[in-house]
């Protein structure tokens, strides 16, 4: 079953899952694992049942691993894009619209995101695995950039055509 994005964010699943990931620390923590590595998304800032379980999973993380001879590291992702992302999403409708040389219609041109490429994502990871440092990291630059200004940077670098739909809102979520 797909949920929205505001459907999972609110779902009491998320306190099962606080509770499965609680667990694997606690297995984790018993084996002869030398290195954690905890990777999920930057939910933790919002003020959603999601957001406060994944803060109470990272209290937990550093609870269970700072007492113990593990390295182990938190690693927060910000808005992943890449291949094999539906192609309904803002990257690849941007990319396609290039493409093709039609015009995007923007509808939410006040949403910011941190963008970053699943490829970078996972070249990001493999060398904190070869690291040795017991760190939080944040992959992305934690800033963000609105819609509205990536399409301006695209038309003018690249000639994208876009347009405010009639609908557009401008809510900054």
């Amino acid at each position: 079953v797909s949920q929205s994005r505001y459907e999972y964010a609110s779902s009491k699943e998320n306190w099962e899952a606080l509770s499965w990931n609680e667990s694997l620390f606690e297995i984790l923590q018993e084996t002869i694992v030398q290195k954690v590595m905890a990777v999920g998304s930057c939910a933790q800032e919002q003020s959603t049942v999601y957001a406060q379980t994944k803060r109470s999973a990272h209290e937990k993380f550093n609870r269970i691993f700072s007492d113990s001879n593990k390295t182990h590291q938190w690693i927060r992702l910000f808005q992943v894009y890449g291949p094999g992302q539906s192609q309904t999403r803002f990257i690849p409708q941007l990319i396609r619209h290039m493409h093709e040389k039609t015009t995007l219609a923007l509808n939410n041109p006040l949403t910011k995101r941190d963008w970053i490429d699943v490829r970078d994502v996972a070249e990001s990871i493999q060398r904190l695995m070869i690291a040795s440092n017991d760190s939080d990291v944040e992959l992305g630059t934690s800033f963000g950039t609105t819609n509205l200004d990536i399409c301006k940077h695209l038309e003018s670098r690249f000639g994208l055509r876009w347009k405010l739909s009639e609908d557009a809102s401008f809510d900054q979520s």
